[in-house]
């Protein structure tokens, strides 16, 4: 993304603080991620994307390989990893779906649901390390700001 930001051809399109706004978001996202990532792994010994997906399937009996890559938004070789990972710390089984032979459904262990169940405890821990320097107004300002823009965001992706 920075290669777009930076692109001469593009020059003029957006004026420099535009720019740098933009760098200034992207910097959030990484260093947010970065935190929730370190918090759940030495809370947990499992990564974000293993909580999120542990998470997702917390909410449903069975979901299949496909619903579950939408949900986290990653492709069908990201997702066979991460299956197979969690399949070999025992956290998520996997079958042949009943009625689709093809779709590989997957669902959580005794042990999956176990730890599922400490992750948003781990995120709520992260939200408060991330959000602790401001003061209840600012971060609702801050909420209703990044709610705003997710809005417009969503409009373009439809």
């Amino acid at each position: 993304m920075s290669a777009i930001l930076e692109n001469p051809h593009l020059a003029g399109t957006h004026s420099e603080d535009e720019a740098d706004d933009l760098r200034l978001v992207f910097r959030v996202h990484t260093l947010v991620k970065r935190l929730v990532n370190q918090t759940m792994l030495s809370s947990l010994g499992i990564s974000l994307s293993h909580g999120s997906a542990l998470l997702h399937l917390a909410r449903s009996p069975e979901v299949s390989c496909q619903e579950l890559a939408q949900l986290l938004g990653c492709g069908t070789s990201r997702i066979s990893r991460l299956i197979q990972e969690l399949e070999k710390r025992r956290l998520v089984e996997s079958h042949r779906g009943g009625t689709d032979r093809r779709v590989l459904q997957l669902s959580l262990t005794p042990n999956g649901a176990a730890l599922a169940c400490r992750v948003p405890t781990v995120l709520r821990d992260a939200e408060l390390m991330t959000f602790s320097v401001l003061p209840d107004d600012d971060r609702q300002c801050l909420v209703k700001f990044m709610s705003r823009i997710v809005s417009n965001l969503n409009r373009f992706s439809e």
